[in-house]
């Protein structure tokens, strides 16, 4: 509609399952879904309208919010407690927000999702003649305890179906860490997972480099 030269996207890791597996939280029906059958994408869920709820009125509230971003209480916290509590079972490891187990255990049907949507990607990017760069977050987690992260596979998985589609993709992982090695600044805010300024920052600066070198040439 607007016939952009450039489209950038950012990735995370919990875009990767989420994009086939509905999750129980507050957007998940409000974004398209892929059908994965037999191993293959057998098709595409429609994104329905967000309608609001007793949820979202308790959300305004200040002491809703206090307890939310100030203490970190949530519905998966508060769960997490319990089980640690009863001891009925053990809470999934989180890395990059994402159940580690639960990625891992879907690997396959993640790999015939990013398949299926580059592909989609590279098309669109085709029809409509813009240069499209996908940039893939760091696990952030993983780089302050300078360690391999285990959803650094989902890096590679990117890395690779960007490949075989023939679509550009800078990866965040090592460019974070070498931030990170330097100044020690963390890259999202205390209260909450997205990036802060500095990381934004550091994804700005990084495409604008990107694009400087290569927004000239063919996708």
């Amino acid at each position: 509609r607007f016939a952009p030269d450039i489209v950038v996207i950012v990735l995370v890791h919990n875009d990767f399952h989420e994009s086939f597996r509905p999750q129980a939280s507050r957007y998940t029906s409000s974004f398209l879904k892929l059908r994965i059958a037999n191993g293959v994408v057998s098709g595409e869920i429609a994104p329905a309208p967000y309608s609001e709820n007793w949820k979202d009125t308790l959300r305004q509230t200040a002491l809703a919010r206090y307890f939310y971003y100030r203490w970190r209480v949530s519905p998966g916290t508060v769960t997490a407690g319990i089980v640690r509590l009863l001891g009925v079972g053990e809470a999934g490891r989180f890395e990059a927000n994402v159940d580690v187990a639960a990625v891992h255990a879907a690997l396959a049907a993640v790999r015939v999702a990013t398949d299926y949507a580059f592909r989609r990607l590279k098309g669109l990017a085709e029809r409509h003649n813009f240069c499209l760069l996908l940039v893939m977050d760091g696990v952030r987690g993983a780089i302050y305890q300078e360690s391999g992260g285990a959803t650094l596979e989902l890096n590679q998985l990117a890395a690779e179906m960007a490949a075989r589609h023939g679509l550009a993709l800078v990866d965040l992982h090592p460019i974070f860490a070498a931030d990170w090695a330097q100044r020690r600044e963390r890259f999202e805010f205390a209260a909450d997972g997205h990036w802060n300024r500095q990381a934004h920052q550091i994804a700005a600066e990084t495409v604008q480099a990107w694009l400087h070198q290569h927004a000239g040439r063919s996708n």
